[in-house]
């Protein structure tokens, strides 16, 4: 007889968390990003793919992610933005990080 499995249930943080990786990764990568969600924190394609589509997502102009219509109510909008933003902001700190230690380097070669 087969193990019963059990399922975990996600709260909106976890979700959102996951939402703004796969927004992240297809910024980065182009596209992907559900299958690596899904893979990286366990998930079947097809819970991602739900919660992707309370989150629907359009380009904006100039290359801003901007949300248009995110899903059933007001709290999936407001997850779905804070999700964007987040995905911003992890952007931002890597290429905050990555400019830090530019600039390390440069002082470093100037003494």
């Amino acid at each position: 007889m087969a193990a019963k499995r059990t399922r975990k249930i996600f709260s909106a943080k976890e979700k959102s968390k996951i939402v703004a990786f796969v927004l992240s990764h297809n910024k980065k990568h182009g596209k992907g990003g559900q299958a690596a969600a899904a893979a990286k924190f366990g998930l079947s394609d097809a819970a991602v793919s739900y919660w992707m589509a309370g989150y629907k997502i359009a380009k904006g102009g100039e290359g801003w992610m901007e949300v248009v219509g995110a899903g059933r109510d007001k709290r999936a909008r407001r997850l779905a933005e804070l999700a964007v933003v987040e995905a911003e902001v992890s952007d931002l700190r890597r290429k905050l990080a990555a400019a830090e230690a530019k600039l390390h380097r440069l002082k470093k070669a100037a003494i």
